[in-house]
Formats: structure tokens, C-alpha cells, sequence
């Protein structure tokens, strides 16, 4: 209870005698009065004092009139509990003020106890009321805001039961509101188990957003794909789960669309680099059957060069239709492979080993390109060139990353380069092709011809 020292009090009296002693009485319990014995002289009061926290009103001012008038007046323009004084001469008053929101009746002559008494209960009463009051508004306000949200909203307790629900959720699921609220999350989710829910309740975090996707099933058997952001309230004095659940039913139409459409482009890709390594195929076939049926000694090597070089590309193609990318492959599926085809073209008899050595590293298919052309020019030198003067010989492949850097290494153990060591001194096709990728893709070549060739190709990502 507020201190009486604090409590401002309104005396409205135009009896000089009756407003004298109840004055007298309110300021020896410690109170502080403002007095006025008209009412335009109490609305002036009122009007410019802040802290008037109750008004005492003498009923019989003006002969019943003005009293009458002045109770009903404050208790419609003023937020102050109103307590009227009825002498005994105004007894037949008392009905008439029977509508006005009043906080008690004291007679005039009434004690300082009794006035106290009556005062400390009237701001009580009032102070309840205006709780009371600011509650149903908040009410009023949450019930207007989540029914007219399109979402589904609830209020779950950690008994598993459904406090709350607004008008969508009714709608969404076809219960009526007495069914729903006999239920709770375990009777309407379609995908989750009773333990999974426990555990979802039981471990709401404090001060987070719990956001997750399930489904919701209908009265009427339809099920409702959802999305659910749950959070911890208080309502009505106890902890609860706030969840509010919003239909995803066309949003998950859209990405079953958009996954079929991808699934689509796949197939399409796919068949599209089956069929670029069968029409390659069908060129290298083309140019081994010309290159046998040319006369001239040096157009068979030419034509079978050429589908060697197409050979580097039905590699990459066939390994991008079975990968699950069409744009990145990694060179430790790509290199060996073409390492390996390669040697199928040559069958020289030779024992020539090769030892290949390459990290896991993802490239971009157009400079994988480049490199398979590279890798089947050094190849093929090595073949034709490396071992003329030997009967068995080692070919190594080394690739990778150093500092950001690409590293590759191709070497041979043969006879190595006629020509000097730096490459751009170094003529002929092959080589010639090879320095020309290798500025593609902004990379460097060295080759170094002691004790057999090798090449070393860096470029960076």
C-alpha cells in the first residue's frame, strides 16, 4: 500500500463545516488534501495537478444537483477512484448515483479511521481494476493479432498440451476449437514420434528460435507439409512454447518442380557429353582408318597424332558423363585413365613402366582440356622418340598443389630432347601445341633433357 504521506486527496465539499472536519481528519492521518468547495475551482485541481490520486465528493453539493453532476462527470473525464460523502440530509441521494462508478460511500461526520480505511480500499479496488482492465486489453490485442495472421499459431504447455490456438489453425485442421483443445502436438504431426516431440519440448532452448519443418495431418485425413519457429513465452504465468506454423505446401511444390527440372537438365547433359565422346570416337576412328590407307610415310604418324589428341578429349568427356559434375573433375580420376589409354595405341613391344603419382585436385573442364592435350603430346613423344635405343623404359607423372600452386610433372627415362633445354628454342608440332596451352591457361613449362625429358607445368588456380 502506498505510504499515506505520498497519497494526494481531492476534497470536494461546499459545506464549510462538514469540508473542515474531513479535512482536519485526512491531514492528522498524514495525508495531503488540495480542498474546493466548487467545481469548476476542483476541475482547475485536476486539471493541472499530475498526482491527485482520489477524489472525495461531498454528494449533497448544491442541494443534490451539483453532486449528482460533478460524480458523474469525474468518473467519465478523470482516472481518479471517486469515494462520495453523504451527509445525513442526503440519504435519498444514494439511488440516484447508483449508476456511477463510485469506490464507496462515508458520511460526512465519519471518523479519520473510517476515512483511512475507506481510502486505502478504494485505491486497492481501483489499482485491481486497472490491472484487470490493461489485462483484457492485452488480450483483447493477442487474440486480434494472431487471428489474423495466415499462419497457424500455438501455445503448448510442457504437459504436451495445447493451451492456445488461433482461427487459421482451426481452419487449417478442420477440428473444431473444443476438439483441438483436448489435444496436443502428438495428435496432429504426420512426422514426428511422440519421443521426438517430448525431446523437442523438454530441450526448448531460452532466448532462441527453433526453427524446423514437419507436417501437420488434417481432421479430414489431408496431410499439410509445415514450417515451425518455436520459442518460450510466459503465458498466464507459466512457462510455455509459442509455434507458429506456416503451410508450405506450394513452396515444396516448387522445389519438387525445380529438382525434376534439374533432374532434366542432367539427363540432357549427360546424354550430350555421351554423345561429343561418341562423335569424337567416331573421328579418331576415321582418322586411324585414313592414316592406314596414305602411302605417304609421314601422313599415317600425322592422321594417328591427330587421334591421339582427340583420344585426350574422349577421356574427359567420358569422365564428366559419369561424374556428377559436367563443369569440375578432379585429375586423379582424369589423368591415370588417359595415361592408360594412351598405352593401349602403342604397342611397341618395349617394357616401358609407368608410375603415376597425382593428389586429388578439382579443375575447371576447360583447362582440363588444355592438359590432356599436353599429357598426350609428351606421351606420344616419349613413345615414338624416348625409347628408339632401348629396350624397356619408365614413364613417371607426378602431379600437385604447392603454395597455391598447380604442379605437373611428366618425365621420361629415355634419350631425351635433341634440342637445347628451354623449350621456346624447341621446334615441332607437338611442341609447339604445348607451349601455346600452356599461355591459355596462364601457366609455365620447363623442360629439363638430363638423363631423359622432363616437362614441369605450373599454373595457378
Amino acid at each position: 500500500m502506498i505510504p499515506a504521506e505520498k497519497i494526494t486527496i481531492l476534497l470536494v465539499d461546499d459545506l464549510a463545516h462538514s469540508a473542515e472536519m474531513t479535512r482536519e481528519a485526512l491531514l492528522g492521518t498524514g495525508f495531503s488534501v488540495l480542498s474546493s468547495d466548487t467545481l469548476p475551482q476542483a476541475e482547475d485541481y485536476l486539471a493541472k495537478h499530475k498526482k491527485i490520486d482520489i477524489i472525495l465528493l461531498n454528494l449533497y453539493m448544491g442541494g443534490g444537483k451539483d453532486g449528482i453532476r460533478a460524480a458523474s462527470r469525474f468518473t467519465r473525464h478523470y482516472d481518479a477512484p471517486l469515494i462520495l460523502m453523504v451527509p445525513p440530509e442526503a440519504a435519498a441521494l444514494i439511488p440516484m448515483s447508483r449508476n456511477i462508478q463510485t469506490y464507496g460511500y462515508v458520511a460526512t461526520d465519519s471518523t479519520a479511521d473510517l476515512l483511512s480505511v475507506s481510502i486505502e480500499t478504494a485505491l486497492r479496488l481501483h489499482s485491481q481494476r486497472k490491472a484487470d482492465s490493461d489485462e483484457c486489453k492485452d488480450s483483447i490485442n493477442y487474440r486480434s493479432i494472431i487471428n489474423a495472421m495466415n499462419e497457424s499459431v500455438w501455445v503448448i504447455g510442457f504437459d504436451e498440451n495445447f493451451i492456445d490456438f488461433n482461427e487459421t489453425a482451426v481452419r487449417q485442421l478442420g477440428y473444431s476449437r473444443k476438439e483441438l483443445s483436448a489435444m496436443g502436438p502428438v495428435d496432429i504431426d504426420a512426422s514426428m514420434t511422440r519421443d521426438s516431440i517430448s525431446e523437442l519440448i523438454r530441450t526448448a532452448p531460452e532466448d532462441k528460435i527453433q526453427v524446423f519443418e514437419t507436417s501437420h495431418k488434417s481432421k479430414h485425413g489431408h496431410t499439410i507439409p509445415v514450417e515451425i519457429c518455436s520459442t518460450l513465452i510466459t503465458y498466464g504465468g507459466r512457462r510455455a512454447i509459442l509455434s507458429i506454423a506456416r503451410d508450405i505446401t506450394e513452396r515444396k511444390k516448387a522445389e519438387e518442380q525445380i529438382a525434376s527440372l534439374l533432374h532434366e537438365k542432367e539427363i540432357l547433359l549427360k546424354e550430350a557429353h555421351h554423345r561429343i565422346k561418341n562423335n569424337m570416337g567416331v573421328i579418331r576412328s576415321l582418322l586411324s582408318i585414313q592414316s592406314k590407307l596414305k602411302s605417304d610415310k609421314s601422313c599415317p604418324e600425322i592422321l594417328q597424332d591427330a587421334a591421339n589428341r582427340i583420344q585426350g578429349m574422349m577421356v574427359l568427356y567420358d569422365k564428366l558423363y559419369r561424374s556428377d559434375s559436367f563443369t569440375r573433375l578432379s585429375i586423379k580420376v582424369f589423368l591415370p585413365s588417359l595415361i592408360d589409354d594412351l598405352r593401349t595405341q602403342y604397342s611397341s613391344g618395349k617394357a616401358i613402366e609407368t608410375e603415376i603419382d597425382i593428389e586429388d585436385i578439382v579443375l575447371d573442364t576447360k583447362i582440363l582440356s588444355s592438359i590432356g592435350i599436353m599429357i598426350s603430346e609428351m606421351f606420344t613423344n616419349s613413345m615414338k622418340y624416348a625409347f628408339t635405343e632401348k629396350t624397356d623404359g619408365r614413364i613417371s607423372l607426378k602431379a600437385f598443389r604447392k603454395d597455391g600452386t598447380i604442379n605437373i610433372v611428366y618425365a621420361d627415362d629415355g634419350i631425351g630432347l635433341p634440342a637445347p633445354d628451354d623449350l621456346e628454342l624447341v621446334s615441332g608440332f607437338g611442341l609447339e601445341l604445348i607451349k601455346l596451352l600452356t599461355k591459355q591457361i596462364d601457366g609455365t613449362i620447363r623442360v629439363d633433357s638430363t638423363g631423359g625429358t622432363r616437362y614441369t607445368l605450373e599454373f595457378t588456380m
